[in-house]
């Protein structure tokens, strides 16, 4: 039997934040926040064990669970897309929460430009992925028309291309404004998925 060394790496990145939150276990607080707004005030919390143990437990599942879907779907198809989408929960685990963590330590940390700033890196990274995906059922913008037509998926996927890096950019922008607008934030993104399924439409209705 083949060994998915990915799989096993990946799966064990998503777990190394429980070795951190039990060498912080007896310093944090019984509640942990879990989830911020955009003044960076904790709205949601939840148990030291959960965050410690099951967060990293979930990511770890939801890791396999689209390494799985990836690998059975993805027509053979290797492209650095999704080879990215296989480490994207890895990298969430790593990054963001030993982040909560700390910031459960009373650690001064703008969580919100973070989160933000991480955001906008991986719209951006993905954005510059998008015109070197072929079709797939796994990755990139799946819809009728685009898998009907090699040529209208390969211009939406570089149309979006382009457009998910300047929204990318301009998330990160957005986190350093002196007050972050919400309503920004979820209006690009907004228009990240919006604007390329339109420009498919487009495409199609004009016999591409």
């Amino acid at each position: 039997m083949k060994i998915d060394k990915t799989l096993i790496i990946s799966s064990a990145v998503c777990l190394l934040p429980i070795l951190l939150g039990i060498l912080l276990y007896e310093k944090l607080p019984d509640q942990i926040p879990i989830h911020f707004d955009f003044a960076g005030e904790p709205d949601n919390w939840g148990s030291k064990n959960f965050v410690v143990f099951g967060i990293p437990v979930f990511m770890c599942l939801m890791n396999i669970f689209v390494q799985g879907v990836s690998d059975k779907y993805g027509d053979n198809n290797q492209s650095i897309m999704l080879k990215f989408c296989k480490w994207i929960f890895a990298i969430i685990s790593v990054i963001i929460l030993p982040v909560v963590l700390f910031k459960a330590l009373g650690m001064d940390i703008p969580i919100q430009i973070i989160v933000s700033v991480f955001v906008g890196v991986m719209f951006m990274i993905i954005g510059n992925y998008f015109p070197k995906t072929k079709q797939n059922r796994v990755a990139g913008f799946r819809i009728k028309w685009t898998m009907d037509s090699e040529e209208n998926w390969n211009k939406t996927s570089r149309f979006a291309g382009y457009l998910w890096i300047v929204g990318g950019l301009l998330i990160i922008i957005n986190a350093f404004l002196a007050y972050q607008l919400a309503i920004m934030f979820f209006g690009i993104i907004i228009i990240l998925v919006a604007a390329p399924v339109l420009y498919s439409y487009h495409l199609h209705r004009n016999g591409i």
